[in-house]
């Protein structure tokens, strides 16, 4: 189970509610648990101890924000009245850097992990393999 660093309550402080109203009409829980899963994993990788408790806590609130932005609430690029037009911030394919709050997550993450777990979201994760296929030369052999 995930730790719990970011809550509804904390959230509902970052978030900018574009009704009005000074919270969600959905239960934030959701997007908490993502967040935490995330700054779990965030932490698990962080082998050198370099984000504290507090950093992680703000990561996880950050996250989660996001992922409540992109699930069900995405942020307005610019709107218009009369007009009735409205543009939003952010392509699923940005992922991380699809909210401001994924953005701030990754600059608050001293470690760059994050910034490289978002490239691998966007790209499909890589791994390198290197295969010889060159020619060994025998004449330094011990044996003859």
């Amino acid at each position: 189970m995930a730790t719990e660093r970011a809550t509804p309550k904390l959230v509902t402080e970052v978030v900018e509610w574009q009704d009005g109203t000074n919270g969600p009409a959905i239960p934030l829980k959701p997007f908490c648990r993502q967040g935490n899963v995330l700054t779990d994993w965030l932490a698990s990788v962080d082998s050198s101890s370099e984000l504290n408790a507090e950093t992680l806590i703000e990561i996880a609130v950050q996250l989660a924000a996001h992922f409540y932005c992109v699930e069900r609430d995405k942020r307005f690029q610019s709107k218009s009245t009369d007009g009735a037009s409205a543009s939003f911030e952010g392509q699923t394919g940005m992922a991380l850097q699809a909210t401001h709050y994924g953005q701030t997550a990754m600059l608050l993450d001293v470690t760059g992990k994050l910034t490289k777990r978002n490239l691998e979201s966007q790209q499909g994760k890589r791994v390198a393999t290197t295969i010889w296929l060159g020619w060994q030369d025998h004449s330094e052999d011990p044996y003859e």
